[in-house]
């Protein structure tokens, strides 16, 4: 059961670049996850991980991401993936903060 402060986004691997991206209010991506939809209901959330995984084809690995009410990920994975590796710069670390 999740709890009233947290949600989900659904995320993937944008096909041609390679660069996370997460699925947004009005069905398009975004590599900020500020943009990203949040769903508080999982039902609604894997309804429309299914659509995703059935019928777009400019994403890879889609999956529900947990995040909080404002919006940042609960889990390090996710983060890291956000974020970038910190051992090389891609000027990623700065824009995330």
């Amino acid at each position: 059961m999740q709890s009233p402060d947290q949600f989900q986004v659904v995320t993937a691997n944008d096909l041609l670049s390679g660069k996370v991206v997460f699925m947004t209010g009005n069905r398009t991506w975004s590599a900020d996850i500020r943009h990203a939809v949040r769903f508080d209901s999982q039902t609604a959330a894997h309804a429309v991980l299914a659509q995703v995984v059935a019928q777009d084809p400019m994403v890879v690995g889609p999956y529900l991401v947990d995040v909080s009410a404002t919006g940042m990920p609960l889990h390090f994975r996710e983060v890291f993936r956000i974020t970038g590796p910190t051992n090389r710069n891609l000027n990623r670390q700065n824009a995330a903060a």
